[in-house]
């Protein structure tokens, strides 16, 4: 948000269109060229594409604020397995929920997963409804309508997402598209 802030700023003539979606749709439309950039989680595979890191944010476990009394202040995974788990669903070149999966089997556990959804907006109104618990990436937090939601951090998770700007390498973009992509550190 930061950064359309100061674009809109510097360029305020300058119309924004905005796609949403998980990060496997937002780089099938970079590849069909229908968006100029993309923020996503980091895909396994960059060579195509210009990449730009932002700082990387820990996991993040999101409950109904309803059901904050039944775990600890800081919960670890085995504390989660006894409630019903919202899987973030497996996109094409993202590694999230196989190493999620992992990080619980590791432990012993297996999560309770009764849904999986890869639309994260769609997933935490599925939590927010009291549907069930889920484990996102923190590059979401800021974006996330946190109405009946408690957040807990997840120090002990060893999954890690890292949050990208991609735009395709050697591909002309719009005087607008290359100043946005300029103000990204």
């Amino acid at each position: 948000m930061d950064y359309l802030h100061n674009f809109r700023s510097l360029y305020p003539n300058v119309k924004i269109l905005i796609h949403s979606g998980d990060s496997e749709t937002l780089i099938e439309k970079l590849k069909e060229k229908e968006i100029d950039i993309a923020i996503v989680m980091r895909p396994s595979m960059t060579d195509d594409y210009d990449v730009k890191t932002l700082e990387s944010e820990p996991n993040i476990l999101i409950t109904p604020e309803s059901w904050a009394s039944s775990l600890p202040e800081e919960p670890e995974l085995k504390d989660l397995v006894h409630l019903p788990f919202i899987m973030l669903g497996a996109m094409k070149d993202y590694t999230f929920r196989n190493d999620l999966l992992k990080s619980f089997a590791r432990r012993g556990i297996k999560p309770d997963i009764v849904m999986e959804c890869k639309d994260l907006p769609i997933l935490v109104s599925l939590v927010s409804h009291e549907l069930g618990i889920s484990i996102i990436p923190g590059m979401n937090k800021k974006s996330l309508v946190t109405e009946h939601l408690k957040i807990y951090k997840l120090p002990q998770l060893e999954v890690t997402v890292e949050p990208v700007f991609l735009k395709l390498k050697d591909i002309p973009m719009s005087t607008a598209a290359n100043n946005f992509w300029d103000l990204v550190n």
